[in-house]
C-alpha cells in the first residue's frame, strides 16, 4: 500500500468517525434539555396537587363559610387521612399528602398527625391544612356555666347544646371524686356549688361528662 492510498483510508476512518462524535455531542446537550423539562413538569404538578382545591370567593370571606368538618380517630395511617381528605374535597390529591407527609416525618421524626375532629376549608392550601392536622389544631367548643345554675340546670343545658344525654351528667355529678379533690368536704351528696360559674372551652371531640367535671 503506499502513501497516498494510506492517506486516503485514514480520511475515510475520519469522516466515519466525525457522525459518530456529532452524534453524542447531540445526545449531551439534549440532556440538560430533558432535564429541564421534566423539572418544570414536575414543578408545574406539585404546585397544581398542593394548591387549595377552591379559590376563595373573596378576600374578605371568612375561611368558616367553606369549612369542613372532619374526624380523623385514633391511629388513622397518614395514606389513609390523605384519601379522606382528597374525598371530602380538602386537597387535591392524596399523592401529594404523602408526599408532604414525608417530608414533615424527616422534620421531626418524634411528630405526627393527631387524632380529633378538625374545621378545614378547602380554600387552604395543602400545606395549611397537613400542619394543622400535624399540630393537633381540634375543633374547640366553648360553653359558659352561669352563677347560681342547678345540675339539673347544668345537664338540661349540656343535653341541649348535644355534647352529652342530662342522665350521665347527673350520675357522674353524684359521684364526688374525693380521690382527685382530696379537698372537698367529706359527705357531699353531690358536686353543685362546686362547678364554677365560668366560659369553658373543650376540644370538639372531648366534651364529655368527665371533661367537664374536671
Amino acid at each position: 500500500m503506499n502513501k497516498e492510498q494510506m492517506t486516503k483510508g485514514s480520511a475515510r476512518e475520519d469522516r466515519k468517525g466525525t457522525p459518530q462524535v456529532s452524534k453524542w455531542l447531540f445526545y449531551l446537550a439534549l440532556l440538560p434539555a430533558i432535564w429541564g423539562v421534566c423539572a418544570w413538569q414536575g414543578w408545574a404538578w406539585w404546585s397544581w396537587a398542593s394548591a387549595p382545591p377552591k379559590i376563595a370567593e373573596t378576600s374578605t370571606s371568612p375561611p368558616e363559610d367553606a369549612a369542613v368538618l372532619i374526624q380523623i380517630p385514633e391511629g388513622t395511617p397518614s395514606q389513609k387521612i390523605g384519601r379522606d381528605l382528597e374525598a371530602a374535597g380538602l386537597i387535591r390529591s392524596s399523592s401529594a399528602w404523602n408526599m408532604w407527609a414525608r417530608w414533615l416525618t424527616l422534620q421531626n421524626r418524634d411528630g405526627g398527625f393527631q387524632a380529633g375532629t378538625y374545621q378545614l376549608s378547602p380554600t387552604q392550601p395543602l400545606s395549611a391544612v397537613a400542619e394543622k392536622i400535624w399540630k393537633g389544631e381540634v375543633v374547640q367548643q366553648s360553653f359558659t356555666i352561669p352563677e347560681g345554675w342547678s345540675l339539673q340546670q347544668m345537664s338540661a343545658y349540656f343535653e341541649a347544646q348535644g355534647f352529652f344525654p342530662a342522665k350521665d351528667f347527673m350520675a357522674l355529678a353524684s359521684q364526688v371524686p374525693y380521690a382527685q379533690y382530696p379537698w372537698l368536704p367529706s359527705g357531699l351528696p353531690h358536686l353543685e356549688g362546686f362547678l364554677y360559674p365560668d366560659t369553658y372551652q373543650l376540644d370538639g371531640d372531648r366534651v364529655t361528662p368527665e371533661a367537664v367535671i374536671k
